[in-house]
């Protein structure tokens, strides 16, 4: 069983955003792999978003500067562009 929460959103253009939290410590990588394989709500494909609490999207209900643990911006890809 993960330690991660999830929730959705969407932002200013209508993307699709899968929100990941950890209560207490760090996410890992490994474990939004983990998630993604094992947890998530969908088999999308999904991009990582960096986000920062001083940027201009911040998840709703979600208090950067009080929290002890982690939170993860996934945006649902909605075209797979295959270069090959």
């Amino acid at each position: 069983m993960s330690k991660i929460h999830y929730s959705w959103d969407e932002d200013e253009a209508g993307r699709s955003l899968l929100i990941l939290e950890k209560k207490r410590g760090k996410i890992k990588i490994s474990e939004i792999e983990e998630f993604l394989k094992y947890d998530a709500p969908t088999k999308s494909d999904f991009s990582l978003e960096f986000s920062q609490k001083e940027s201009t999207y911040e998840p709703s209900g979600i208090d950067f500067d009080s929290s002890k643990g982690d939170c993860v911006v996934l945006v649902e890809k909605e075209e797979i562009i295959d270069y090959e």
